[in-house]
């Protein structure tokens, strides 16, 4: 599956589209048709548009007539208007599954975590589906590496009241340029509250044992009461050691805080968390890849660490 592409071409928009292999368009049909069952038969969706991608006749979804399709051209010229020029960027993307979903970051921002010794960056991620799932959604997301270990993805989630979420939703219509330029204006701001928030709780003490009742409070046992007796069956034992052992391995370096969970949590959900790999998968390992991507962007992983956040 192609995803996960760097572009070294800066701001050559058909480089960057064939580097990232998003240089393909969709097109969509009406009406659509298909064949339910004997007693039916063929059936007319007249109300309904089939968007297909034209370079591989892969069908990507059924939307509403009126369903107005963005190319991934338009996305990424909108990207580009929008960076800073005079600023070196790397862009980074590509699509899930057969396109249904797209995606493309850019690493322009320094950021500087205190007592944080590896190398980290801030990256603004823009993402945009062919099926509805989402119109355009630009995340402020941090991205760091510790020494002799692999790559953490921060969420782009403050905790507060009120909460921050740092990013925005778009639909496409005629002003999503603009407000997509203005989104990105925000950046700067957002990612000194982002660094604010992490050098706070670089500074606050959480212990082991701390730790180990946060990850219960997220994860109960479940408890049942049957004939008068009670029932404990675990829940998640598996995933809350692997979380606790690499606090561990991470509390010789970043100490007994809530950034060294944070750290330790986000790690068991980009590199540990199991991914399930149908049998009949041509390239497991490729696959696993593209599923663990996807979760650290918009799934499962991304929903978890927001959790996390929330209950320090």
């Amino acid at each position: 599956m192609k995803f996960n592409n760097i572009s070294s071409s800066k701001y050559n928009l058909d480089k960057i589209l064939k580097d990232l292999r998003l240089d393909w368009e969709v097109d969509g049909a009406s009406p659509v048709s298909g064949l339910h069952n004997k007693k039916c038969g063929e059936i007319i969706f007249s109300e309904h548009k089939g968007i297909v991608r034209t370079d591989t006749c892969d069908p990507l979804s059924i939307m509403g007539k009126n369903y107005k399709i963005v190319q991934n051209k338009e996305i990424m010229e909108m990207l580009i208007a929008s960076l800073d020029k005079e600023k070196s960027t790397r862009i980074e993307g590509g699509f899930f599954k057969n396109g249904e979903r797209a995606w493309a970051t850019t690493e322009d921002h320094d950021i500087k975590i205190k007592r944080f010794n590896g190398e980290i960056f801030g990256k603004a991620l823009l993402e945009w589906s062919h099926n509805g799932e989402v119109a355009i959604s630009l995340k402020f997301i941090i991205k760091l590496f510790i020494p002799n270990w692999k790559k953490i993805i921060l969420a782009p989630f403050i905790p507060g009241n009120p909460a921050t979420f740092c990013g925005d939703k778009f639909k496409h219509t005629p002003h999503v340029e603009e407000n997509l330029k203005a989104a990105y204006k925000k950046a700067p701001n957002l990612y000194n509250k982002l660094v604010k928030y992490y050098n706070d709780i670089y500074s606050n003490p959480l212990n082991k044992s701390q730790m180990k009742k946060l990850l219960d409070k997220l994860y109960p046992d479940r408890i049942v009461i049957d004939s008068g007796k009670t029932i404990i069956t675990p829940v998640y034992s598996d995933r809350k050691k692997s979380i606790i052992d690499r606090y561990t391995i991470f509390e010789k370096t970043f100490g007994s805080t809530q950034f060294n969970a944070v750290l330790a949590f986000n790690y068991y959900f980009d590199h540990e968390t199991p991914v399930y790999i149908p049998n009949d998968t041509d390239d497991p390992e490729e696959y696993e890849k593209e599923r663990r991507l996807m979760s650290i962007l918009y799934g499962t992983a991304a929903k978890e660490k927001i959790r996390f956040l929330r209950a320090l």
